[in-house]
């Protein structure tokens, strides 16, 4: 695969996790209008770059490991409900 192409084309963006948890977390919280914003305009962007046909959008998240290392167990946790509903 080439990554830079993809880069350039919009099917592969690549974030920064931590920074992307501070664009939707409040008092150490996932706030679940921001996280669906957030995420949900990511998946979208990468869905429109697709070349016809049906898209696919696979995501490889770390922001429930980082706040798992953090003893933040239950903004994990809420993360990946999160997760799941998109």
């Amino acid at each position: 695969m080439d990554i830079a192409a993809a880069m350039e084309q919009g099917r592969y963006l690549p974030l920064d996790a931590a920074e992307t948890l501070s664009t939707f977390m409040v008092n150490d919280l996932p706030d679940p209008v921001r996280f669906l914003r957030v995420v949900g305009d990511l998946i979208a962007a990468a869905a429109r770059a697709t070349a016809g046909g049906e898209s696919r959008v696979a995501i490889c998240g770390e922001c429930a490991s980082i706040l798992w290392a953090q003893d933040k167990a239950d903004a994990a946790i809420q993360v990946e409900q999160f997760c799941n509903q998109l």
